[in-house]
């Protein structure tokens, strides 16, 4: 049985940062794999985007609890960001309210190379989305 050949997902950007390992000094050519940046309700991230967003891989379908038929979710929103606070590179799933709150504020992708402060807040009552403030910060 042939497998599926899956398109190359969209790489990090380079970083140049040297790593200690025991006592030689390495200098990162590429990001192969990128950690994902979880963020708590209430807890401020400092982030500075590197790159515009983009698709994340396609989903596996998936039983609906509820109605029991097959439904294949879309594809995550990602932002490869730098930790301001640790210098580390992370990818950020944006959620359609934040990617919302991005695009409207910073057309065209003018985020990239923009630090900000982003806080997660819980969901309005009644409505299945979460809340973000974000603000531009210099970093």
């Amino acid at each position: 049985m042939a497998t599926k050949k899956k398109a190359p997902s969209k790489a990090a950007p380079v970083t140049h940062t040297a790593i200690e390992h025991g006592e030689s000094k390495f200098k990162v050519l590429r990001n192969v794999t990128v950690p994902t940046l979880k963020m708590e309700l209430e807890t401020p991230i400092y982030i500075k985007a590197m790159a515009p967003h983009y698709k994340g891989k396609d989903q596996k379908p998936v039983r609906d609890p509820d109605t029991g038929e097959m439904k294949t979710p879309k594809p995550v929103d990602i932002l490869t960001v730098t930790d301001v606070e640790t210098g580390e590179v992370r990818q950020l799933v944006l959620g359609a309210a934040l990617l919302s709150i991005l695009d409207e504020g910073y057309p065209e992708n003018a985020y990239v190379g923009k630090a900000f402060r982003v806080i997660k807040h819980d969901k309005s009552p009644g409505k299945r989305y979460f809340t973000y403030s974000v603000d531009e910060i210099e970093a």
